[in-house]
């Protein structure tokens, strides 16, 4: 999972090319994020090449957040040729963010996320 902020995210987007951008936004403060944080890196692990994982600190990249609507930690966007093609709020397990990729659907509920604030 490759750090991203407002100067280099654009560049980190289009490098990826075809291949679908996983963008997680998250809080430093925020507990679920720090919870979802492995999940979404076993997650990047077994996208390896099929998907670039990002990481998005919202608070330190508030235009990033606002030009996603992100209103709540942690959410996960899916892009492809750097425009949305879903997301999931909160993440409650692997198996929901490689669903966002491979198109199956997520078995486990979403998990409560912390709102912006």
């Amino acid at each position: 999972m490759q750090v991203a902020n407002q100067v280099d995210f654009d560049a980190k987007v289009a490098a990826a090319g075809d291949q679908a951008v996983l963008v997680q936004f998250v809080s430093p403060w925020c507990g679920h994020c720090a919870e979802s944080k492995p999940k979404v890196l076993a997650a990047a692990k077994q996208l390896c090449g099929k998907a670039t994982v990002l990481s998005v600190d919202a608070t330190l990249n508030p235009k990033l957040a606002d030009r996603f609507g992100i209103d709540g930690y942690p959410t996960v966007v899916m892009l492809r040729g750097g425009v949305e093609v879903t997301r999931l709020d909160g993440v409650e397990d692997t198996a929901e963010v490689l669903a966002l990729v491979n198109g199956t659907p997520a078995k486990a509920p979403k998990a409560p996320k912390a709102k912006k604030g």
